[in-house]
């Protein structure tokens, strides 16, 4: 064998055969295979040395060790099919994949993958037979799930496949890989080329390898082993099997994430860079469920370049990446190139940290077992506790350095490196039940935003638990640490507690000199100085008295913790409280402490009111107006002002006589349940009419402290919204019950085939729904129909007061031209042809929009009327693209949407009663389609409007969508383009990157949204602004095409994600509203086909060239020729793997034609997709329906 050859054979491509050859050799038929056999005799030669750096084996090799059982599918012998053209990916482009090849580009010249190959055919029994005798299976059931597993097989270690198996078993014992065989002796070849066959026909397999596998040149065995190694890293089959391949600029999740693509590490004995990242809690791999793809590159000894692929869990990455730093400060030289270096800290004495005057931020940790990207409760010691320790080596590096003292850290800190300094002050250790780590740990990191970040709570609240089990989700963190987290919160809590009550704040316009004089960066000498007393409690004893909580707790149950008193404990064990006397007097009262009053219904003596609204006696009341004004001291105050104004006195009689009549028993009991629940929406209808009374009276009277009186005027009728709601829950079974609305008339909505908004979206969302409980379980109704009264109220008031009648027009007329109801039409376009293509329709969209739109507003109706907690909206079309007419926002098309049904409802929820809305004052919509809801903005905030807050967290951003605001003011640039630099992005635009006023919170986060993102947006950003707005009701644009698998290709979000989202937005319902949401589906598409495909025709050879028709085309060419006509060839259409079986949800007379490219896309789906999405989205609904 050549020389250079065998280096190849070996796993080494050399650097001057980089790539894969582009000499795909024509057909390749089992007549090549013959050739190969006679080419040389079935003799073992000698072996080839065994190289240093072998390729991982199966058992291994990441996802190779997925566990499997399955049994491949059958294998019938066929002749090698014509060439056909793959077709091209239909629809949503991925946004790591324009231009960019990522780190393989590096170190590989990447050849075209050519568009046109062979098909390759199944194996025949007797051939699987073959090839599992040669890889020694002992059964078919060691074939593995997944397709690259199967293809590692060809590094697996056997013996001569040239001998039979049971003569190797005695005489033979050398064992080498598979392809090592081939390239030692032609004939083993085949077995080589029989794995293809076998991976080739995986209906998993992406579309991408079995072009790359299709064109395998099998004219030699290095060619061949270029092929199988060139599937294992190419950018682009790595995109379309779910890995991320593009490196995020930022820290993603607990692990970093794709932040780590490009690294190099060291493992196994020899250097090698991560290339891909993926996400899958279902690999099993660890209790992360993060995976990354390394490639090998040159060891110590030679400069070869990248060949294999090995997989590696978090824990081996972060081994691997200290190993090769440890080895590169140990060489001298031996480092990357300059232009590989890592960029350098930007550290600055001007880096400031905001709150850390009271001692806590958030830091991240180098130490062993610590998760980049994960933020924990630290210390910041002051400068003046680093006197007398061991100085720094450099003068310099403590200027640009903190300490900081980890607070309960979850990860594993006996490290060597960090045990050399002990701080004496909060150095106590306790067992844990988390890796029974010490309960501090001191660590210097540098002063940049990378290492210390702000740490958002104060003590003025208690601690909310039910906000940490929500923000300690989107950490990722193992389930276990939950107890550590909270341990660390109610530390940080009680030193800043002590901090702002006993300390004075270490600020001043010298803090830069005084760092100078003690060699130290600013923010140590602007941190607190904590007594020894205080920093040397028993903590470990403390935290252990205090109520052990699971990061599952029902959603009800521990809603807040007091904060720790650190003074009150330093105070009992003075004389005379050490000595059990006198201990009343030496605490604090409430009023030294400044506490703030909790809310309760037990501990606290109601507010005896001076007025009462009528005179009459009250004997008979369960409650008075004091019971709902207890511990609101302003209003109180405000109520008790002799010189309030008529609004006010107005107000009080109004709060007292619907009172009176919720007293009534006969209000409550009597009569139907219709009956019943009639009366329950009147008094909510005068509630509404009240709260709003009181908003504007209270305003006008007490404008020197209108936002408190206010704010507590909204606290006590809220309160009274609920003693209503519960007076009927007795009677009518209302309380804690969520629902889900649908209508079969959202079916009547049909769209082309190539369109990801596919009607099967809507049975799909049903099966969901119903996993979830819904109709089944008696705390979710379904509700399967849609009265008529609601739809002419949309289609005649509500509309016009959303949408331009001029659209409205367009719309209606546009669906009733079509033919009849199977016609696609375009719905979108203008006179001049634009309005884009990608919103269809049929004679049925009209009726369904305006069902979609009546669906939400009589769950509106419900919620605010107390008949459910919250309620979800299981219909289509989607709107949140839809505005006031063409063009919302200069966007290019509609992106789906008819009508607006989000909007719709929030306009009609803030109508006036007489206008038959609901009358609320304020309403939240909050949008986590990953497209911006440029529609809703349109039509809601345009303009600021007091009623309304729009948030939107989205895909996007100005580095995304490539034109600054600047340089376009005039939004000229704003239509999309292929490439985000020159004027487009993601759809629709740029009108998301920015909020134009303080009604509409825009959050960009890149082009592809990440759970960590997401929950750091919700818990930072949207969690005050919302709870600033106060809203009387929170809608929700729920969209799921931020899921991993969804075909959009824009997020990395799993179902559980989305369960965690709809949890935070409950959470901020429960603070303002009693927890009433509504959710309208918006996106989502990962719906894997749920019909057999058709067979298409494709015209004959005589009239042009062989290549597959889409079914629009055939539509707009005439109807379709019958397969005896012999000017056309009736071929099978590709069909899915399997079904996605809907039962009775999907109606006989729904098709579901999907593209190829389509089909493949979503096979990953079957997995987890939209239909899960929905479910934990419904159960969370659910879980979060119990008003308390």
């Amino acid at each position: 064998m050549d020389p250079e050859e065998q280096k190849i054979s070996r796993g080494i491509l050399l650097s001057e055969t980089r790539g894969i050859s582009n000499e795909y050799g024509g057909d390749s038929t089992r007549e090549d295979l013959a050739r190969i056999d006679s080419s040389s005799p079935a003799t073992e030669t000698p072996p080839a040395k065994k190289p240093k750096r072998e390729s991982p084996c199966p058992e291994s090799n990441g996802i190779a060790n997925a566990e499997s059982s399955s049994k491949p599918s059958s294998t019938v012998g066929n002749d090698a099919a014509p060439s056909v053209d793959f077709p091209p990916e239909a629809g949503g482009t991925q946004p790591d994949s324009q231009g960019r090849d990522e780190i393989v580009s590096l170190y590989i010249s990447l050849e075209p993958i050519s568009t046109k190959v062979p098909q390759i055919p199944k194996l025949t029994e007797f051939e699987v037979k073959q090839l599992e005798a040669v890889l020694e299976f002992k059964n078919s059931s060691e074939w593995r799930d997944d397709w690259m597993g199967n293809l590692a097989f060809a590094d697996l270690d056997v013996g001569n496949p040239a001998i039979s198996s049971k003569s190797r078993d005695k005489q033979h014992t050398f064992r080498q890989p598979l392809i090592q065989w081939a390239h030692n002796d032609q004939s083993n070849a085949k077995y080589v080329w029989f794995l293809i066959c076998h991976v080739y026909n995986i209906p998993s397999i992406p579309p991408a390898a079995r072009k790359i596998l299709g064109a395998v040149d099998l004219r030699s065995s290095v060619n061949m082993e270029k092929t199988l190694r060139r599937v294992m890293y190419d950018p682009e089959v790595l995109r379309e099997d779910g890995w991320t391949t593009a490196k995020s600029n930022e820290y993603i999740g607990a692990t970093g994430g794709p932040h780590n693509i490009g690294e190099q590490i060291y493992w196994d004995g020899s250097n090698a860079v991560v290339i891909a990242y993926i996400h899958d809690p279902g690999l099993r791999v660890s209790d992360i469920g993060d995976l990354w793809k390394a490639i090998w590159a040159g060891n110590d000894d030679d400069d070869d370049v990248l060949t294999t692929t090995f997989d590696l869990e978090a824990e081996e990455l972060l081994e691997a990446k200290r190993k090769w730093q440890r080895r590169q400060s140990s060489r001298s030289g031996g480092g990357l190139s300059s232009s590989r270096h890592p960029k350098k800290s930007n550290v600055s004495d001007d880096f400031n940290v905001a709150g850390v005057e009271l001692g806590i931020v958030l830091g991240a940790s180098y130490s062993k077992g610590a998760r980049n990207g994960v933020y924990w409760p630290a210390r910041v010691m002051h400068a003046s506790e680093k006197m007398g320790t061991k100085s720094q080596t450099k003068r310099q590096s403590s200027k640009n350095k903190i300490d900081l003292v980890f607070l309960a850290p979850y990860w594993n800190s006996l490290e060597q490196s960090f045990a050399a300094r002990k701080v004496e002050a909060l150095s106590e250790n306790r067992k844990s039940s988390f890796h029974s780590n010490p309960l501090f740990q001191f660590e210097t990191v540098e002063a940049t935003d990378d290492m210390i970040k702000e740490y958002l709570y104060r003590p003025e609240c208690e601690l909310d638990l039910q906000q940490l089990r929500l923000s300690f989700r989107f950490t990722g963190l193992p389930k276990g640490a939950f107890s550590r987290f909270v341990d660390a919160h109610r530390l940080a809590l009680g030193l800043q507690n002590y901090a702002v009550r006993h300390l004075k704040k270490n600020v001043s316009a010298t803090d830069r000199a005084t760092a100078g004089l003690f060699e130290a960066h600013p923010l140590a000498v602007r941190a607190p100085i904590y007594p020894s007393i205080v920093l040397e409690l028993p903590f470990a004893f403390i935290l252990s008295q205090l109520p052990t909580l699971s990061s599952q707790s029902g959603f009800e149950h521990e809603r807040h913790e007091p904060v720790l008193e650190l003074k009150t404990i330093v105070d009992s064990m003075k004389p005379p409280s050490c000595w059990g006397k006198n201990i009343i007097a030496a605490l604090p009262t409430s009023a030294d402490e400044g506490r703030n009053i909790h809310e309760g219904t037990g501990d606290i003596t109601p507010w005896k009111i001076t007025t009462m609204s009528n005179g009459k006696s009250s004997k008979n009341r369960e409650y008075e107006i004091g019971h709902f004004l207890s511990g609101l001291l302003a209003l109180q105050q405000a109520f008790d002002d002799h010189t309030s104004s008529p609004a006010v006195l107005g107000v009080i009689h109004e709060f007292d006589n619907l009172l009176v009549l919720v007293s009534q028993k006969n209000i409550t009991t009597a009569g139907t349940e219709s009956e019943r629940t009639s009366r329950l929406k009147d008094l909510v209808r005068n509630w509404a009419i009240l709260k709003g009374h009181g908003e504007e009276g209270l305003s006008i009277e007490k404008s020197s402290g209108e936002s408190l009186v206010v704010s507590e005027w909204h606290r006590a009728t809220e309160r009274l919204f609920k003693y209503i709601v519960e007076s009927f829950s007795a009677s009518i079974s209302r309380r804690g019950i969520s629902t889900v609305f649908t209508d079969t008339r959202c079916n009547g909505h049909i769209t082309s085939n190539d369109c990801f908004e596919r009607a099967v979206r809507l049975p799909a969302a049903l099966k969901g729904a119903k996993l979830a409980g819904a109709g089944s379980d008696e705390n979710c109704r379904l509700i399967s129909a849609v009265d008529e009264s609601y739809l002419k109220y949309v289609e005649h008031t509500l509309l016009p007061k959303a949408h331009d009648s001029a659209y409205l027009k367009r719309m209606r007329g546009r669906c009733a031209a079509a033919v009849n109801e199977t016609e696609i039409l375009v719905l979108t376009e203008d006179s001049e042809g634009n309005g884009g293509s990608d919103t269809h329709g049929s004679k049925g969209t009209w009726a369904a929009a305006v069902t979609a739109v009546a669906a939400a507003v009589a769950a509106a109706d419900m919620i605010v009327g107390g008949e459910s907690t919250n309620a979800f909206c299981a219909t289509r079309p989607p709107g949140h693209h839809a505005g006031k007419g063409l063009h919302p926002m200069k966007a290019v098309s509609n992106g789906f949407c008819v009508l607006n049904a989000v909007a719709c409802a929030a306009i009609h929820a803030t109508s006036s009663i007489l206008e038959g809305g609901l009358g609320l004052k304020r309403v939240c919509i909050i949008d986590f389609d990953v497209h911006h809801g440029n529609g809703t903005q349109d039509i809601l905030c345009s303009t600021f409007n007091p009623h309304f807050l729009y948030v939107s967290i989205h895909a996007g951003g100005p580095h995304v969508n490539g034109v600054a605001i600047d340089d376009d003011p005039d939004h000229e640039l704003h239509e999309l383009a292929s490439n985000p630099k020159q004027g487009g992005g993601i759809y629709p635009g740029r009108c998301g990157d920015t909020s134009p006023h303080k009604g509409v919170l825009n959050i960009p986060l890149g082009s592809k949204v990440t759970a960590h993102a997401v929950g750091a947006a919700l818990l930072s950003t949207v969690t005050p602004a919302v709870n600033k707005f106060t809203p009387d009701l929170i809608i929700l644009s729920a969209g799921f095409d931020a899921h991993k698998s969804d075909p959009m290709c824009l997020g990395s979000l799993n179902a559980e994600d989305f369960g965690h989202i709809t949890e935070v937005c409950c959470q901020l319902a429960y603070k303002s509203c009693s927890g009433r949401v509504l959710s309208v589906l918006e996106g989502g598409y990962g719906v894997p086909c749920c019909r057999p495909q058709k067979n298409v025709f494709i015209p004959s050879p005589g009239r042009g060239d062989r290549e597959i028709e889409s079914i629009s085309q055939k539509q707009k060419d005439g109807p379709e020729l019958p397969p005896s006509t012999p000017s056309a060839l009736q071929i099978p259409r590709p069909q899915p793997s399997r079904l996605l079986q809907l039962g009775d949800d999907l109606p006989e007379s729904m098709d579901d034609q999907v593209p190829f490219a389509l089909q493949r896309r979503l096979e990953k789906c079957h997995a987890e997709g939209f239909v899960e999405c929905v479910k934990e989205h419904v159960a969370s609904l659910m879980r979060c329906n119990k008003r308390t």
